[in-house]
């Protein structure tokens, strides 16, 4: 491969002058004096000198200008007149050389001051388009930041939005239903992907309510009071996260994070709100405020609800339904109903009827569960029959059963169960168990006659053969 320099100078400038020469040569050697034009003015070597200056640096100029004086001068002196003194001489020697030189001072000088003029556009012209790309890059990290900021700040609108109106719905709601409205304001605020809230019990904490729990998901529904969990939650009232060391060998593969519902004001601790799945983008310090602040929310919402289920427990009627009584009113009522038959003379049968796999079922199964129950046992009441809501609202219900004794409480039962399997065709994953409990037996009892009829008692002052129950 030919070099573009030598010694610092460009070959094409040297190949340049060469040819040129070479060129000028051959043409005055054919068609000139053969004198290499030395008497012309001006010289035909100006040609090359100049495009050489204007194309290449000082450098390549200055040999242009040796590489000129030798084709001139080399092998064609002219002689001396007689009429021309030495210096004439001499100087009409220098004339050309000399000019060829100042020539390339003056306008290398120029050639050299207008490069540099050109190397300084060149510079800012790179700074310029380096700052455009620069701001460029700037604005469209901005404009990305600016719409991730509007798309934070509508989804912060949107969930705002969401909490609010879960937040005054929640007053009108109960059970279940306010469960649900606790559970969307989490999932509004925190966007987990799995979480759980648990309540204390006697045991320790008890699963209450779990979210987008998948059924291969191997979470505990419970923790006892000797577990890890219980006592820096409960007792220690620690936020555990799984990037601390030590609340991740607590939590295990239980969760990430971990909070007690609590009662700032009290110190009383309710629970535990626990979420098993969410994205680790958003775990930072404001995740961590807004968890135990909605640690310290849920637990006075769940301090509220459990003291509407207390008062509710406390009242004579359901106020979830009209036809039915609630617990508080079941013992005294029992008493009554069974003083009264053992005065009268009828029979007098208790029936539990309980969903026992409650804790299995997400919160809309439970819902449709309780529900169907409900109106399948209504569908079964006679007008003699009282029904009670028990201690688990909506999962268990006692019925007691005027005038049926325990040979026919298997109808009722079966009258139940077939309206169980009416009103949900598509089949439940719910169980019920039916726990009968005679309290009182008589001889003198008509049978069971079914839902909307009355049974005829003979009243009598004394019953020498009625019998306890015993309870199945």
């Amino acid at each position: 491969m030919m070099k573009k320099s030598i010694f610092g100078l460009r070959v094409s400038a040297l190949m340049e002058t060469s040819g040129f020469l070479v060129a000028l040569f051959f043409i005055d050697m054919f068609f000139g004096n053969g004198d290499r034009f030395i008497n012309v003015n001006p010289h035909p070597a100006w040609i090359i000198l100049l495009l050489v200056l204007f194309q290449y640096a000082i450098r390549e100029a200055a040999v242009c200008i040796i590489m000129m004086c030798i084709f001139l001068y080399a092998g064609n002196f002219p002689q001396q007149l007689a009429t021309e003194t030495l210096f004439q001489y001499y100087f009409h020697l220098a004339l050309n050389p000399v000019m060829w030189i100042g020539m390339t001072i003056l306008l290398g000088g120029l050639r050299i001051r207008t490069a540099a003029r050109q190397l300084e556009v060149q510079r800012e012209l790179k700074k310029a388009r380096q700052q455009e790309r620069v701001i460029s890059e700037s604005f469209e990290k901005l404009k990305a930041a600016n719409k991730a900021l509007e798309f934070k700040l509508s989804e912060e609108l949107g969930s705002a939005i969401k909490i609010y109106r879960a937040a005054i719905t929640l007053e009108d709601l109960e059970g279940e239903n306010q469960m649900d409205a606790v559970n969307k304001i989490v999932a509004s605020i925190l966007n987990p992907e799995k979480f759980s809230i648990f309540l204390t019990t006697e045991e320790g904490f008890t699963l209450r309510s779990s979210y987008a729990w998948e059924q291969n998901d191997k979470y505990s529904k419970r923790f006892a009071k000797n577990s890890a969990i219980y006592k820096s939650i409960a007792v220690e009232k620690k936020v555990l996260a799984i990037f601390n060391d030590n609340a991740e060998k607590i939590l295990r593969n239980e969760g990430i994070l971990a909070g007690p519902l609590i009662n700032t004001s009290t110190g009383e601790v309710f629970g535990m709100l626990k979420i098993e799945s969410l994205r680790y983008q958003t775990i930072n310090l404001r995740t961590m405020q807004l968890f135990r602040l909605l640690c310290e929310w849920t637990g006075l919402t769940m301090k509220k609800m459990q003291n509407v289920e207390k008062l509710a427990s406390e009242a004579i009627t359901s106020s979830q339904n009209q036809r039915s009584y609630s617990y508080a009113f079941l013992q005294a009522q029992t008493e009554f109903l069974d003083a009264l038959a053992r005065r009268i003379g009828f029979h007098l049968t208790k029936l539990n009827i309980r969903m026992v796999n409650s804790a299995e079922l997400n919160a809309e199964e439970r819902r449709l569960a309780a529900l169907t129950m409900s109106i399948a046992i209504k569908a079964a009441l006679r007008k003699t029959d009282l029904l009670f809501d028990a201690r688990e609202r909506g999962e268990e219900y006692a019925l007691l059963l005027c005038g049926t004794g325990e040979d026919n409480v298997g109808i009722v039962i079966k009258k139940i169960q077939d309206n169980i399997a009416k009103g949900d065709p598509s089949g439940l994953k719910a169980k019920y168990a039916f726990t009968s409990q005679a309290l009182f037996v008589s001889d003198r009892n008509p049978t069971w006659q079914g839902p909307g009829s009355t049974a005829q008692i003979k009243t009598a002052e004394q019953n020498p053969t009625a019998q306890p129950g015993v309870q199945k």
